[in-house]
């Protein structure tokens, strides 16, 4: 997800009044409004862009959270990119399972943001029972997840709930206001086999 300066978004200054503000965001959304603009998906999208510029801006604590952030042209918390991280193949980068993994792990967020990869280390002993030659012995396998989901400055800010898939399980989770960037989030015995979904 790109970062958004909303004052871009809204042709105003940084040190632009409550009012100039309103004044952007009431001529802009009358501009792009989807009433005036059937069918047109870009207009839709900016009239998104848009509101949820101005709910930032209008807001003086929100707009302080975003100031902080944006001035110095440093990504605000929830917007940061990156992979998602799994566990170790035991000298396999994982590759050779890509399809694998990913339809078991890569269902995505309600805004396709949030990704998994599972990662576990299995040797030849466990896969055989505990030795050659021993008695098999029975293990639960126990898996983590560990994925990244991106929210808004606002959601991050404010709190929000999400909804994302993990091998083909719905799961809400609430995400708590000012979580901060680089936050985990665990759903504790969620995961496949009773593992924990790390966000």
């Amino acid at each position: 997800m790109a970062y958004k300066d909303y004052y871009d978004v809204l042709g105003v200054s940084r040190g632009a009044s409550d009012a100039d503000i309103k004044s952007a965001y009431r001529k802009l959304a009358k501009q792009y409004h989807p009433d005036k603009n059937a069918g047109d998906e870009k207009a839709a999208e900016r009239f998104k862009e848009i509101g949820e510029a101005y709910a930032v801006l209008s807001d003086p604590e929100k707009r302080k959270v975003f100031d902080q952030f944006g001035h110095t042209g440093q990504v605000p918390p929830g917007y940061q990119g990156g992979g998602f991280q799994g566990g170790d193949f035991g000298g396999f980068d994982g590759s050779q399972f890509s399809d694998f993994f990913q339809g078991l792990f890569g269902g995505a967020g309600r805004r396709g943001g949030a990704g998994f990869q599972g990662g576990a280390q299995v040797n030849l002993e466990d896969l055989l029972g505990g030795g050659l030659g021993g008695a098999g012995q029975s293990r639960r396998f126990v898996q983590n997840v560990e994925g990244e989901l991106q929210v808004t400055l606002e959601e991050a800010f404010s709190g929000s709930d999400e909804v994302i898939n993990v091998d083909g399980k719905r799961l809400s989770l609430r995400v708590p206001a000012g979580t901060r960037d680089g936050a985990r989030l665990r759903l504790a015995g969620q995961g496949p086999g009773g593992g924990d979904v790390l966000l």
